[in-house]
């Protein structure tokens, strides 16, 4: 199934960057993913199914795989696939928030030049998850061409996890008052 999927979005992102006739497809019929295998035998790269009502809504490849970053802890974002039907729903924005928050420290999330989707995707969410602290350069060169966008998420994930501890607290001392436990 995943194979199909990254099918469906190599051929999206293939066909944004080439003239989808300059490109071949495989023996099945498809743009391939060189690197999948990897995800499965390489501690730094991550695969994620996105599950909605337990149905396969998409995917997210996440590596250390950076343009810009000499930090060998920064993280980016590989592949970032929706479905068409789950789009416009807040569902990709939950599902990058999660990830984001799950690997605290430096991102890069890289966008083709020619995906104006793409862009305004990111652009929307990253801005929102960091209030606006990110930064966005355009690359046109042998390791990208189009924009990245970096950020930092240590101190804004340290500070939520500081606020649903203070929350946990908060409930408990509101669930027990001294003099309940006195009593």
């Amino acid at each position: 199934m995943i194979l199909t999927l990254l099918g469906c979005t190599e051929f999206f992102q293939q066909s944004n960057r080439i003239p989808i006739e300059a490109k071949d497809v495989d023996a099945c019929g498809l743009f391939g993913y060189r690197y999948l295998d990897y995800y499965w035998t390489e501690p730094e790269r991550h695969p994620f199914l996105v599950k909605v009502d337990e149905k396969l809504a998409g995917f997210v490849l996440v590596n250390q795989h950076t343009c810009l970053h000499q930090d060998n802890n920064a993280m980016s974002i590989a592949e970032f696939f929706i479905l068409k039907k789950y789009r416009s729903q807040g569902i990709g924005k939950q599902v990058a928030t999660q990830i984001f928050d799950q690997f605290p420290g430096s991102w890069e999330v890289r966008q083709t030049a020619l995906n104006l989707g793409a862009q305004a995707f990111w652009n929307k969410v990253i801005s929102q998850y960091t209030n606006g602290a990110f930064k966005e350069v355009f690359l046109n060169d042998d390791r990208w061409h189009g924009p990245i966008k970096t950020f930092d998420n240590s101190d804004k994930v340290l500070t939520e996890k500081i606020h649903r501890i203070n929350r946990c607290i908060d409930s408990l001392t509101k669930a027990y008052t001294f003099d309940d436990i006195l009593h």
